[in-house]
């Protein structure tokens, strides 16, 4: 039986690097498609499409109730450099099969090709372990979610209750809640373990502008615009 592989990656450097890979295994054909395209009936042939997370998030809730899905859909494997806790979580819920960090090994990757074929999901070593570290952990809602990666802005309630659109009272019940789940005394411990853990990213490289709603951002305020450009003059 030969194993259809459709790899769909918005980077192509990674994308012809899984067929390199792929193309040195027997049993299995691999393809390589523009991620951003929309889905083919080729596509919907593949046994396991290999895709960058948005694309592979997307195509699965493109589809995700149709008739034909998931019976003759392909299982759905993210490569990608997204490591955060939250972001697993979030791909996971949404559907995906497999998740792999872009620093995996070949062998894998083939494994992880072969499992999701077999009918079994995988996620990499390096996953696995975070996924398994946050087993005691009480999980953050959306909503928590975006009220943590405000304060991680450093914004004060009332501004987050501007950015989201609702109250400041319900922005502090939602600290309050965050500050119970994290086990943390104040916001500053909050975002230490928040990034810790990996639910948020470093200091900006993600979110620089206000968390609108599920990680939506809005602009900058003139005043935060002029003081990220004068810190990124220094870099």
């Amino acid at each position: 039986m030969t194993v259809e592989v459709e790899v769909a990656h918005c980077d192509p450097v990674i994308a012809w690097g899984l067929m390199a890979i792929l193309a040195g295994v027997p049993g299995i054909r691999a393809r390589m498609r523009a991620s951003g395209g929309d889905a083919t009936l080729d596509m919907m042939k593949a046994d396991v499409l290999i895709a960058d997370y948005d694309f592979a998030t997307q195509f699965i809730r493109r589809h995700k109730g149709s008739a034909w899905y998931p019976s003759r859909a392909p299982r759905v494997l993210v490569m990608t450099a997204r490591d955060l806790e939250w972001d697993v979580h979030q791909a996971m819920s949404v559907g995906v099969h497999g998740y792999m960090i872009c620093n995996c090994d070949a062998q894998e990757l083939i494994t992880a090709v072969e499992k999701l074929v077999e009918g079994s999901p995988y996620v990499c070593k390096s996953i696995a372990q975070k996924l398994v570290n946050s087993l005691g952990h009480e999980s953050l809602t959306l909503r928590e979610m975006d009220v943590l990666q405000n304060v991680a802005l450093g914004l004060g309630n009332q501004a987050i209750a501007q950015a989201l659109g609702i109250s400041a009272g319900t922005i502090k019940t939602h600290v309050s809640a965050i500050l119970s789940k994290l086990r943390a005394a104040t916001r500053t411990e909050a975002v230490a373990i928040a990034r810790a853990r990996g639910l948020i990213g470093v200091p900006g490289l993600r979110h620089a502008a206000p968390v609108l709603s599920a990680g939506t951002s809005a602009p900058l305020p003139p005043s935060r615009m002029a003081s990220q450009a004068s810190v990124a003059s220094t870099l």
